[in-house]
């Protein structure tokens, strides 16, 4: 936007002229428009001019900045540290930590033997505690963990909703920021709808009988990069049903984005010729996007190859159908009241209409025991299997004290010092391609024949 401070003449960017000379009036370029139409201009609008053309750009708009939180999943990360971090304190007392964890979990004859706990509750907090003493920090949390038993769970349906709900929301504040910035008030219950192009990001805005109005909004939104963020919150708002997506139209947004950010080209002005895009002098766009990838800085070398072979063959097959013959990425979506409303689809993020949501949330309402009931079933041998350890190694109390090999966590578990016993678990965790937890069974009737064996040596 330019203005002549000495005759206050300002030109839009959506092509509109204003000139003052006493009555303000508006005349829409010829060049743009087929008629000349003539408008009341108030001080309010040119105020939102010379705004236009004075305040530096700047996006206000941000579809995702990682702010969002889950309340429940915070509250069980918390849990879980604070209990890690003052048992590691508490394991950290005895003589040898290891030892006292391990017979904690798996020695019913121990003191502090966890009897309260199912055994894929133990086996859960022995592998959480080894590993906290180990690191220092807890890797990553367990559904089985028998101090989570009374808590919610985060439900991965439910919390992608309260995500989208939340983002909402604050877009909605963000654009009130940015109208602000520019002194443009929306009327009351005035429904619009935004629309936005998938490759320039250049918005479009209907429902207002006030055009003067609609350019304005339309040049506030075209600022610096606010539209291609509420491009970007459309999309990340969309659910799987939105009749506005399809794979087809996503992939050819992705792809000229793809090409136009490594070549410098743009898809729509190549001429297509036998199934392949041509640049004006007749180059294939595929060679200029080959050394683009290989130039690139931002793709690691050994990806490069499969960054190649992925775009280029959507590219080959997109110019075998032709540019235009696939459906753009055109997305809508409707403001009324201070909020965005989603077209396209049932459910809806907009305020006032996330009921769904809680309803949702409410019929997924379950804690760690109940919905992970089944998982904490323990698994019944025909012997006991603390039993055939302690029978066959003819100990009290397990200790693996000195031993070091990369079975170290099935040492820890059965505690054995015998180097064929070692073997077996070795053959057990590699040689039979199984982790120790999903071939108890396998193992203990491995352990009786090596007993036999051994009894009949």
């Amino acid at each position: 936007m330019n203005i002549n401070t000495n005759i206050q003449s300002f030109s839009s960017q959506s092509g509109i002229k204003v000139t003052q000379n006493g009555n303000f009036n508006q005349s829409i370029d010829k060049s743009k428009n087929s008629e000349a139409i003539n408008i009341n201009i108030d001080s309010k609008t040119l105020d939102t001019l010379n705004l236009l053309s004075s305040l530096e750009e700047e996006t206000i708009l941000k579809a995702y900045d990682n702010s969002y939180i889950n309340k429940d999943g915070e509250a069980i990360t918390k849990r879980l540290n604070e209990h890690y971090k003052k048992t590691n304190e508490e394991n950290k007392r005895f003589p040898d930590p290891s030892i006292h964890i391990w017979n904690k979990y798996h020695n019913p004859d121990y003191q502090y033997y966890a009897k309260q706990m199912d055994k894929v509750e133990r086996d859960t907090a022995y592998n959480q505690e080894i590993s906290y003493l180990k690191r220092g920090y807890l890797q990553e949390p367990a559904h089985t963990d028998f101090i989570l038993k009374d808590m919610k769970v985060v439900n991965g349906i439910v919390d992608e909703a309260e995500k989208k709900a939340y983002y909402r929301e604050a877009v909605n504040t963000q654009f009130q920021q940015l109208l602000d910035k520019y002194s443009i008030s929306i009327p009351k219950d005035k429904n619009l709808t935004f629309t936005i192009d998938p490759y320039d990001y250049k918005v479009s805005v209907g429902g207002l009988e006030d055009k003067n109005l609609s350019s304005l909004v339309e040049d506030v939104l075209n600022t610096a990069s606010n539209s291609k963020e509420l491009f970007s919150h459309i999309y990340n708002s969309t659910l799987d049903n939105n009749s506005q997506v399809s794979k087809e139209k996503s992939d050819k947004k992705t792809l000229f984005h793809e090409i136009k950010n490594r070549t410098g080209y743009d898809l729509r002005e190549l001429e297509n010729v036998d199934g392949k895009f041509l640049t004006q002098d007749g180059t294939d766009i595929l060679e200029l996007y080959k050394t683009g990838v290989i130039n690139s800085k931002n793709i690691p070398e050994e990806y490069k190859g499969m960054v190649f072979e992925l775009y280029s063959g959507k590219l080959t097959e997109l110019a075998k159908k032709g540019f235009e013959n696939v459906p753009d990425l055109v997305l809508s979506i409707d403001y009324k009241n201070g909020s965005f409303y989603d077209l396209g689809q049932t459910e809806n993020f907009g305020t006032g209409k996330t009921k769904w949501i809680d309803e949702l949330k409410a019929s997924k309402s379950k804690t760690f025991g109940e919905a992970f009931k089944d998982y904490r079933k323990d698994i019944v041998y025909g012997e006991n299997s603390q039993d055939i350890i302690k029978d066959a190694l003819n100990l009290k109390e397990f200790s693996f004290k000195g031993i070091k090999s990369e079975a170290d966590s099935l040492l820890e578990k059965y505690g054995s010092k015998d180097m064929e016993l070692i073997k077996l678990l070795l053959m057990q965790k590699y040689l039979m391609g199984k982790e120790d937890s999903e071939s108890d069974k396998e193992f203990y009737k491995l352990l009786k024949e090596w007993e036999e064996s051994k009894n009949q040596e």
